[in-house]
């Protein structure tokens, strides 16, 4: 994937918004309050230092930034494996954080009729019908971003992006 196509992707999506994935989203939250904690993490220490203001500048290109409530609760569950005072320290601060999302529900009864549910699960098809059509999603999940893909939907691939944009300077 080259800077190029990244940057297209994002340009086509920029004026209506991104819809940022649950690892992704509980990296960035972990790495805007303690880095360290985010490098430590189980659940992000596959991350580095630089995905951070990566993903904080990728992010400030789109109009808005979306969730969904499914996407937050796998956020919160996963944070919830954080040790103590740290867990109960970054929970303080994810407020502020999730202020910042624009949340879209999508009924879980819609979600589970997606012809994929089977395959991904409540949380992935209920980004999938939400983002269709309207909003670039973010991931880190290669079988989601397949599956979109494999739909026609846009998706654009951090993993690729880190690679684009961190490897090729």
């Amino acid at each position: 994937m080259s800077r190029d196509f990244v940057s297209e992707l994002v340009s086509q999506y920029a004026s209506r918004g991104a819809l940022i994935d649950t690892n992704l989203l509980l990296m960035y939250f972990i790495g805007l309050y303690d880095v360290q904690a985010m490098l430590n993490f189980k659940r992000t220490s596959a991350y580095t230092e630089q995905d951070v203001p990566l993903m904080k500048k990728l992010m400030s290109f789109f109009k808005k930034i979306v969730t969904t409530p499914n996407v937050l609760t796998e956020v919160s569950n996963l944070a919830g494996q954080l040790g103590d005072p740290l867990r109960t320290q970054f929970f303080s601060s994810l407020k502020g954080n999730v202020e910042m999302l624009e949340e879209e529900y999508c009924p879980s009864a819609n979600a589970s009729a997606h012809p994929y549910f089977a395959t991904c699960g409540l949380t992935d098809s209920a980004v999938m019908e939400i983002a269709r059509k309207r909003y670039l999603v973010i991931t880190d999940d290669f079988r989601l971003a397949g599956l979109m893909s494999k739909q026609g939907m846009d998706v654009l691939n951090f993993n690729r992006v880190r690679t684009a944009f961190l490897l090729k300077r």
